[in-house]
């Protein structure tokens, strides 16, 4: 009853990252495959803005975006509804070996 008519956001506020982020932890818990992150291509956003100078390019907006990093209160959504949101490696772990385990992805060997 105390749920009814609300909106909750179900997303871990300790467990926020960057997707590059991920490379690190991933690599930690899973030494035998190899796993390479790719940073933010910068050079592609810096040309991106240099056009919005010429009415090209990125719009105000998008522009605006590139650097926001999102952070969630899910306070409403553990008090409410009792949430009890997983730790980030142990959310990792289980992604990695969902799609590994019916072959979705193949690891490649960390040499």
């Amino acid at each position: 009853p105390e749920a009814q008519g609300q909106r909750f956001i179900a997303a871990n506020p300790k467990a926020s990252r960057w997707v590059v982020e991920l490379e690190e932890p991933t690599q930690r818990l899973f030494p035998d495959y190899k796993v390479e992150g790719c940073a933010k291509p910068w050079y592609l956003i810096g040309i991106a803005r240099f056009l919005t100078w010429f009415g090209m390019g990125l719009t105000p907006f998008q522009e605006n975006m590139l650097d926001k990093k999102f952070t969630f209160n899910s306070a409403t959504t553990t008090k409410v509804l009792g949430v009890e949101f997983r730790d980030i490696e142990e959310s990792i772990k289980d992604s990695v070996e969902s799609m590994v385990k019916p072959g979705w992805i193949k690891p490649r060997p960390n040499k």
